[in-house]
């Protein structure tokens, strides 16, 4: 009897070792990305009556701001900027003449902080400002 190796080689590609990588990187990135989406703790004031406002929209900025005075704009997953770069960085996100900034300030944050993010602001001609507080009491 004949073999059937009569020098043809057998090229084709064996999945189940590339399965199995793919399955440990998607474990991989499944347990690292939470990492990346860690929150700014943020403790907002407390307000006693419930107080609406609208909702940030896609041409709307929000602006986080630390009690140690770190600044971070629209993302929990950034370094922080200085008061020029979130001056400039809003400027140039600004689509729309009528954008708002949703501020969301530490209840310890230096009320000087704020005061200077808004006069900043102001002066470059973003003139709509969201103050935004919690009407929830967490203990």
């Amino acid at each position: 009897m004949k073999s059937r190796s009569c020098g043809k080689t057998f090229s084709e590609i064996n999945a189940i070792p590339l399965i199995d990588v793919l399955l440990v990187l998607l474990v991989i990135f499944m347990v690292t990305a939470p990492l990346y989406l860690q929150e700014i703790q943020l403790d907002l004031p407390i307000v006693d009556h419930t107080a609406s406002y609208a909702e940030p929209t896609e041409h709307d900025t929000t602006l986080f701001i630390k009690h140690n005075g770190e600044m971070y704009i629209n993302t929990k997953n950034q370094k922080s900027l200085s008061l020029k770069e979130v001056v400039t960085t809003i400027q140039s996100t600004a689509t729309k003449q009528h954008a708002s900034v949703y501020i969301h300030a530490d209840k310890n944050c230096s009320y000087g902080t704020v005061i200077k993010t808004l006069a900043a602001l102001e002066q470059s001609g973003i003139t709509q400002f969201h103050l935004v507080n919690s009407t929830e009491q967490t203990i």
